[in-house]
């Protein structure tokens, strides 16, 4: 097939499982192919960036990206936002995931999200204080989080609340899911997927009008409040973002897949009329046609 190298580069930050990974909503990965001949084709030999911000932590990432054939990011964000792995650019288009083991927390990110990190202070308080928070990962798969879950019960958000003020302005508390039980991290307020979609954008030079964000879950949420910048809320999007951005919605409106919205944080979002990885090519032309 001919393709048309786009004129604008654009920066693509996006959740991997059920937004650029479909399981079950795309179990022969034709939505996926698809993105991959439109970022192939059209964006990646025109300066565009790609970084994968996930949920998982780096070996979990590695294998879903070995498992999918994904092509090779610019930046890989693991455990929520708090672990940033450059790829180096000399790697191979597939297979990169192959030079996994030496990989590195990039420098500058480290010292940033390790600064007031205190892991066996904040676990106390969890033992101590929070027992429906049951810990769970070790300080080897999630060095700069603290994951825990929760059984939901009425109590959740008030203990969400409660534990957030006890941990102070240093931590932050982010919770995803649905269903009985709630995934619920701890990380420093310096960490999460906002705040590395920021610095993937200072560190790759793009600015927040040529970045687009891309998720289905709460905790992609801080990826959709960069002022100036885009975002794809994919049509299989769950409950809890639709209802937070319908409340960051600017109109207050109840949002239509396949209409935008801006929102109180200055971003423009599309909630897209398509599923997975195909809500993130039609983001990318509705937003640079």
């Amino acid at each position: 097939f001919m393709s048309q190298t786009r004129k604008n580069r654009v920066l693509v930050v996006t959740d991997l499982d059920h937004t650029l990974i479909g399981h079950e909503r795309d179990p022969e990965n034709k939505l996926l192919e698809e993105f991959k001949n439109t970022w192939l084709g059209e964006y990646a030999l025109n300066g565009s960036a790609l970084a994968y911000s996930t949920g998982r932590n780096k070996s979990m990432a590695l294998d879903v990206a070995k498992e999918r054939g994904l092509p090779r990011p610019e930046l890989m964000i693991c455990g929520v936002g708090t672990e940033v792995y450059a790829i180096p650019q000399t790697l191979p288009l597939f297979e990169w995931w192959e030079a996994g083991k030496t990989l590195e927390l990039m420098p500058e990110w480290r010292t940033k999200v390790l600064n007031g990190f205190d892991r066996k202070h904040v676990e106390d308080i969890l033992t101590a204080n929070f027992p429906k928070f049951e810990l769970r990962g070790t300080p080897e798969d999630d060095p700069y989080r603290i994951p825990t879950a929760y059984q939901m019960d009425e109590n959740f958000d008030a203990g969400k609340m409660t534990l957030q003020e006890t941990l102070g302005e240093k931590y932050q508390v982010i919770s995803s899911g649905h269903g009985e039980w709630k995934l619920i991290d701890i990380c420093s307020s310096e960490a999460g997927k906002g705040k590395a979609l920021e610095f993937a954008r200072r560190e790759l030079n793009f600015e927040p009008g040529e970045t687009l964000a891309c998720g289905d879950s709460g905790n992609d949420e801080l990826m959709f409040r960069c002022n100036g910048g885009y975002g794809v809320m994919v049509a299989n999007s769950l409950p809890e973002l639709v209802e937070a951005m319908t409340g960051n919605a600017q109109e207050g409106l109840p949002l239509t897949q396949g209409k935008t919205f801006k929102t109180r944080h200055g971003s423009i979002m599309l909630f897209s009329s398509r599923e997975v990885s195909a809500g993130i090519v039609e983001a990318l032309q509705h937003f640079w046609p």
